[in-house]
């Protein structure tokens, strides 16, 4: 490969997680680590139920991925922009076979872990591993980390209080916060967060007050995201939209049938259209019960106009890897 092109790969690289986040030296050094293949049709990268040993990020061509029925999705290098390396698991979920001359670079998957002490590097790595990512463009990702500010906050400080207007999203870089929420006089804790968490992101969603008071266990530095930036480089691309009659397009493209979660109160729920099963979860208690949840099928969120709490419940389950649309219901 001429220097000519691997410095333009090198330059495809740096646009896609996880690499986009790295900082010139640690980039650098997992180029080192690394390897470009050049591959020819019909070559297996890998083969389904072997171990994942190595990351593999396409870089020109298409790979047919063979799940076990023997169906093939095409993996070409915008989905690469997307989604990073080719296959996550542990243990390959589908072969992978050229469908074309393939360019793609190689690196053993330790080679990629995060680096222990917590830096620059690491917790903007910590946040893009995070599959809320795959939904946001390159360009936002850049963008994204350009415009957090670093704040400093000393012990037993309060960042945030209960009842508030939302106007930052944030990310511990060190230290710890608790998470407090008072319900009919009563404060109940209920989370504790450390270094590579993130918070603040409900009320900035919803057009609601704060949900809770966040307090510092012990010095933190946080990375801040203005309202405005978060909605425009984390919120558009994250969320997205469904009328009750598109449904059955939505259906027609996932083998699975989809799920609706309903997420208004009692006094909000109108009858609504929908032959398909509702499951009635309130938004707090959302991220306990989708621990249990299928990642294969599509979740369809219902909730009010204002707040938009439907819109939290998708953001929440895109986040954990899950793929939600929140459905436009008619005034």
């Amino acid at each position: 490969m001429s220097q000519e092109l691997k410095a333009a790969h090198e330059t495809q690289l740096r646009q896609m997680p996880p690499f986009v986040s790295m900082t010139d030296d640690r980039l650098g050094a997992v180029l080192e680590d690394g390897q470009f293949l050049h591959i020819s049709e019909g070559h297996l990268l890998f083969k389904r139920s072997t171990d994942n040993t190595k990351s593999h990020f396409l870089l020109s061509g298409q790979l047919n991925l063979v799940n076990d029925a023997f169906e093939n999705t095409p993996f070409t290098p915008e989905t690469g922009m997307k989604r990073g390396m080719v296959d996550e698991s542990e243990t390959h979920s589908v072969s992978a076979v050229a469908a074309c001359e393939c360019i793609i670079f190689e690196i053993d998957r330790a080679k990629l872990e995060p680096p222990k002490p917590t830096g620059q590097g690491s917790w903007m790595e910590n946040l893009l591993s995070t599959p809320l990512f795959e939904f946001v463009p390159p360009n936002n990702i850049q963008s994204l980390f350009k415009r957090f500010e670093p704040v400093a906050i000393g012990a037993n400080q309060t960042i945030i209080t209960q009842g508030d207007d939302g106007d930052y999203f944030y990310v511990i870089k060190t230290g710890r916060v608790a998470i407090d929420q008072t319900t009919a006089g009563e404060t109940k804790r209920v989370a504790e967060m450390s270094a590579g968490s993130s918070f603040g992101q409900d009320a900035l969603i919803s057009d609601a007050p704060r949900n809770a008071t966040v307090t510092t266990l012990e010095s933190c530095e946080l990375m801040r995201l203005s309202e405005s930036d978060f909605s425009e480089l984390l919120m558009s691309p994250v969320i997205e939209y469904v009328t009750l009659q598109e449904v059955d397009a939505v259906k027609s493209m996932h083998t699975k049938p989809p799920i609706f979660i309903d997420v208004r109160s009692n006094l909000e729920v109108q009858p609504l259209e929908i032959s398909d099963p509702v499951k009635r979860i309130p938004l707090p208690l959302l991220r306990d019960e989708m621990r249990g949840f299928d990642v294969d099928p599509i979740y369809l969120v219902i909730g009010p106009q204002r707040p938009k709490i439907a819109e939290v419940a998708a953001y929440l389950l895109n986040e954990a890897g899950f793929s939600a649309y929140v459905v436009s219901l008619p005034e």
